[in-house]
């Protein structure tokens, strides 16, 4: 910290939000040489204490040279995850991602004498009339991680089905950068007929490209007089890990952290001491040129293992350290009375009637039945149905979409600004309004009894936004929306956990 400004500072006002500490801003009235003087400086630690307790902490991103001094905007630590791109691969089961190694790749492979299939599966079958060196005259799929990756491939696992001629080979090849340094796991080195798993742990020398190879290890060429389709190998359900047999939401955040940290090591600090575990198997993370920002608010939004999952929260609050938690982990409850009160309901986000439309096989479009709350047009004296688009050819799984779709929709939402001065706890006690933040619930005291349903919503809600002004020592708070019930199920059938 360059100097204690907090007695030249004016109209400050000190933001927050879901993901921690948002925005502080002010104007420090200021000569020109002053003003010059706290420009020059580098990067800046923002900090605003209150009795020695933490207000708010960030850094120094906007200051803007005004014409009787200096305008100053401070972002939370939540942006130091912004600051650079990461490009990694933790988990793989696409069978898309896999392609045939041409000869120029690996003097071996011979692609040309094979038929490949990839329609949910890997298989290559052996040509009639073919002839196929031993040792020689390969076919390999392989699966490599983006260039630059940050992870490593540590595993590799694979069910198999393979009819192939006598003395035969099928095994695992992993390469490093440049299909150098390889190694490999035999499945077999005598063909014929068999089912089952490879599992090949890795992480004693990890590689960058993952491969599965076929060829003749018989010692002598090999015509193919049978048809195309009598020997072959077949492969389902990879998935190449650069962790163990699970992958959780908690190991990607620790090495985002360190990843942050090991660029800009005063920005945000090397811990784990805040970071929970999902326990939820994550099945396809693949990142490139993204930041580890929006990796984070990706990995929060698939909830975790429980049934029925429970959603999370990501956010940097004191000390520079994120936190991957449960939401609602350590939230405070507070008791307000409401100075002013903004308040909107918009009917066009009203849909209390639904029905889904689907395809069959064919692709002809299908309807569901319709599917109306029980209550909602009466409360509200209108009905408004909607067809709700779903890609899929079940009409259960439409079913289920429509059902959380007019779960969703059939409250409207209102939107909601609160203002007060006086924060009270549990117990009664009197709190200054900055302790109050996003993701704590705030109960509405002086709210009439008897309500309408729409603004009962409001009784009682979670924090989304915070501002709090030092001066008036008044806060105003936005409510939280709830999430909505389809997106979170979208996110995690996308993601092939849920």
């Amino acid at each position: 910290m360059l100097e204690d400004l907090t007695p030249f500072l004016e109209d400050v006002e000190i933001a927050s939000n879901r993901y921690g500490f948002g925005t502080l801003t002010g104007f420090w009235s200021a000569s020109l040489f002053e003003s010059f003087r706290l420009l020059d400086q580098p990067l800046l630690h923002v900090e605003a204490t209150a009795a020695g307790q933490p207000v708010w902490q960030g850094r120094l991103a906007r200051p803007k040279l005004l014409g009787r001094g200096l305008g100053i905007k401070a972002l939370g630590y939540w942006s130091a995850l912004g600051d650079a791109e990461y490009t990694a691969l933790w988990s793989n089961t696409r069978v898309s991602d896999w392609r045939p190694i041409i000869e120029t790749e690996s003097s071996t492979s011979k692609p040309q004498l094979y038929i490949t299939d990839k329609q949910n599966r890997l298989q290559v079958n052996l040509k009639k009339n073919g002839v196929y060196a031993s040792g020689d005259d390969a076919f390999t799929l392989a699966c490599e991680l983006p260039d630059a990756s940050s992870q490593q491939a540590k595993r590799l696992e694979v069910s198999y089905n393979y009819n192939l001629p006598s003395n035969w080979t099928v095994q695992g090849i992993a390469w490093a950068a440049g299909f150098t340094s390889g190694v490999t796991n035999n499945i077999t080195t005598t063909g014929g007929a068999a089912t089952g798993t490879l599992t090949w742990d890795l992480s004693a020398t990890p590689k960058v490209i993952i491969g599965l190879r076929i060829f003749n290890s018989s010692g002598a060429a090999y015509t193919n007089t049978s048809e195309d389709d009598a020997f072959y190998a077949r492969f389902t359900s990879p998935r190449v890990t650069a962790s163990g047999a699970s992958l959780y939401a908690d190991e990607i955040a620790r090495a985002l952290v360190a990843y942050a940290n090991g660029i800009n090591p005063s920005q945000l600090q090397n811990s784990s001491a805040l970071i929970q575990s999902p326990a939820l198997d994550l099945r396809d993370e693949i990142y490139e040129d993204q930041t580890p920002m929006e990796i984070l608010i990706r990995l929060a939004g698939l909830g975790d293992s429980q049934t029925p999952p429970r959603q999370w929260d990501v956010a940097v609050w004191d000390d520079r350290m994120l936190q991957l938690v449960p939401r609602g982990w350590r939230a405070q409850t507070w008791y307000v009375d409401i100075s002013e009160l903004e308040f909107e309901r918009a009917l066009e986000q009203l849909w209390n009637s639904v029905y889904a439309v689907y395809q069959e096989a064919g692709g002809r479009a299908l309807r569901t039945a319709v599917a109306t709350d029980a209550l909602s047009p009466s409360l509200y004296g209108i009905t408004r149905r909607k067809s709700l688009g779903v890609r899929t050819t079940s009409a259960t799984q439409a079913g289920v979409h429509r059902d959380a779709f007019l779960a969703d929709h059939k409250d409207p939402i209102p939107k909601v600004g609160i203002r007060f001065r006086y924060l009270y706890d549990q117990a009664g006690a009197l709190w200054p309004g900055w302790a109050a933040r996003p993701g704590d619930t705030v109960v509405i005291r002086n709210l009439p009894e008897i309500i309408g349903p729409t603004i009962d919503r409001v009784g009682t809600f979670r924090i989304d936004e915070s501002t709090y002004y030092p001066v008036k020592d008044e806060l105003n708070l936005v409510p939280e929306s709830p999430a909505a019930l389809l997106d979170f199920m979208v996110a995690r059938r996308a993601a092939g956990v849920g």
